[in-house]
């Protein structure tokens, strides 16, 4: 596979944020579209209890993917257009456009995600791609399928997996390959299953965004940075059931990527991206069954399961115990990690979810809710109690947000399905 750099080298700025390890994320504002490593939408800085509508504006087509907000700001997103602009960065303080790129159409269901020095990595049809924050390409390397997520491995290269369950480990700097490309489905013989589509670039992209079987990997890897364990959710052809994947990066010297194990337990397949809990002992897990499930990090064998009543969607979030599913159906509701079993801390049947939630120091949270028949409002809730703390109507919004992300002066940004940006400000 071809890899070839299209700018100059820049110097990136490191984010250290503990001994051994390079946290190209933080976790502040949301870089990545679930915010940090461990995919927990939980950060630290303070929320607010009092946000004001601040801008909205058209993105010019729907939306499949999420956003990234850069360290200075820049909102990073990706849209189904059918000709001009695909990949666009908007300013967080007035919701202009910064600048907006044209590759393939296959950059709508990828997520992208901004490292230390706001430089955004996005993918193409059959690549990923690394623009600067003014908006030049700086280089663009091949992959076997077209991205649906990424992260930052413990040494800051880039992990990138596509959705035909290939996973590279790539250089931030220039594209290149760090450890050989790890293929989860191994080499398809089509003679022997025959229902397996012949794998194209851009195969099985419109169903990543409902977790169908034909996207094999439909979520964004998370990541254990002192650990380096990398956690993958991938749908084998041909298997009733998708599994986790648990796999192990190694750097220095020998870098390496393998597989430590992998458990067929998500029934249905996923559009919900797993979570590691903070002490990188338990991974949290969702499925199209609308099962909730907590495994053993080191083992991958089910700690507890919750039938929660619907199909979370978009993402799940984490705070001191608590699981928080976000969803276009079903409600507001957080889940109590007892250990061995799972309970329900608080719900809000009146709170219908229209998103992804999101949750920031301070035990505040956000999530997108009906608002009326046909509305939406961003409700501010409180995560230990669930009480409602704030409610702040998406003026005209209609249908559903699939990303809500929080900045680095306390706004919060949601996007719609058709393609619509709303900010909110204290």
């Amino acid at each position: 596979m071809a890899t070839f750099a299209i700018a100059g080298t820049m110097t990136l700025a490191a984010c250290s944020s503990g001994p051994g390890y390079d946290n190209q994320l933080g976790d502040a504002a949301f870089a990545g579209s679930h915010g940090d490593a461990h995919n927990s939408a939980n950060s630290s800085i303070e929320g607010s209890r009092a946000l004001k509508f601040a801008w909205s504006r058209p993105i010019g087509a729907p939306v499949a993917s999420g956003l990234a907000i850069a360290p200075e700001g820049l909102i990073y997103t990706t849209a189904r257009t059918k000709a001009g602009c695909n990949v666009f960065a908007f300013q967080i303080e007035s919701g202009r456009k910064k600048f907006c790129n044209k590759i393939s159409p296959a950059s709508f269901a990828s997520r992208p995600i901004s490292d230390a020095a706001n430089n955004i990595y996005v993918g193409d049809d059959g690549a990923v791609l690394s623009f600067a924050d003014y908006g030049p390409a700086r280089w663009r390397t091949e992959l076997t399928g077209s991205p649906v997520g990424s992260q930052f491995t413990p040494d800051g290269h880039l992990l990138v997996v596509t959705q035909l369950g290939e996973i590279s480990v790539l250089n931030r700097y220039n594209g290149t390959r760090f450890v050989p490309s790890l293929k989860l489905a191994g080499d398809l013989n089509y003679s022997k299953t025959p229902d397996v589509p012949e794998m194209s670039p851009t195969v099985g992209l419109d169903s990543c965004i409902s977790g169908g079987k034909w996207c094999l990997t439909s979520t964004v890897p998370a990541i254990d940075l002192p650990t380096g364990r990398v956690i993958v959710t991938f749908w084998r052809p041909n298997t009733p059931e998708a599994s986790v994947v648990s796999l192990k990066y190694t750097s220095g010297d020998k870098p390496g990527l393998k597989q430590e194990w992998s458990v067929p337990v998500l029934s249905k397949g996923t559009a919900v991206s797993p979570v590691i809990s903070p002490d990188g002992k338990t991974v949290y897990v969702a499925d199209n069954s609308g099962k909730l499930r907590a495994l053993d990090a080191a083992t991958g064998s089910t700690k507890w399961s919750h039938d929660l009543g619907f199909i979370p969607q978009y993402g799940l979030s984490l705070q001191d115990g608590l699981i928080v599913p976000g969803g276009s159906e079903g409600h507001l509701v957080a889940i109590r990690d007892a250990g061995k079993s799972a309970e329900v801390a608080w719900e809000r049947k009146d709170v219908e979810l229209r998103g992804a939630p999101v949750l920031a120091a301070g035990g505040t949270g956000y999530i997108v809710a009906r608002d009326g028949d046909t509305g939406l409002a961003l409700v501010t809730f409180d995560v230990t109690s669930g009480k409602t703390v704030d409610h702040d109507a998406l003026p005209g919004a209609t249908g559903t947000t699939l990303a809500t992300s929080i900045g680095p002066d306390k706004q919060v940004v949601v996007v719609t399905i058709i393609g619509e940006l709303f900010t909110f400000a204290p």
